[in-house]
């Protein structure tokens, strides 16, 4: 093989590695986990960033004192918006930093042990 083939062999590699993600080693981006910070904290009436498209569809069937959190992560081209339960066990505050799974509204709102760049 010569040393350009090699070289390029290994730009492939590089490439399609960094394509698969997976945060802390659980959290894999082709599952739909986000890198995310915390912009606010609030029950589903108090919330002043409502995205369309998020978790508080179907709020009024939860508990009204049922704390969510708006999570910025990057989207696809630019930065995104999600509202998410807060876990109840969870003491969540603005500049937290966290796990987003945005396919599923239901998962649990893991914190960011190391500090990734959002994807």
């Amino acid at each position: 093989m010569t040393p350009g083939r090699g070289a390029q062999a290994s730009l492939w590699i590089a490439l399609l590695t960094g394509c698969t993600t997976v945060y802390e080693g659980r959290y894999d981006f082709r599952d739909g986990w986000r890198t995310a910070e915390v912009v606010e904290v609030g029950t589903a009436g108090n919330l002043t960033r409502k995205p369309t498209g998020d978790c508080l569809q179907g709020a009024s069937a939860r508990p009204a004192d049922l704390r969510f959190a708006v999570v910025r992560y990057r989207g696809p081209r630019r930065a995104a918006f999600r509202v998410v339960p807060v876990p109840e066990d969870r003491d969540i505050k603005p500049g937290d930093l966290v796990y987003v799974k945005v396919t599923d509204c239901n998962a649990p709102l893991p914190p960011r042990t190391a500090a990734p760049t959002p994807s």
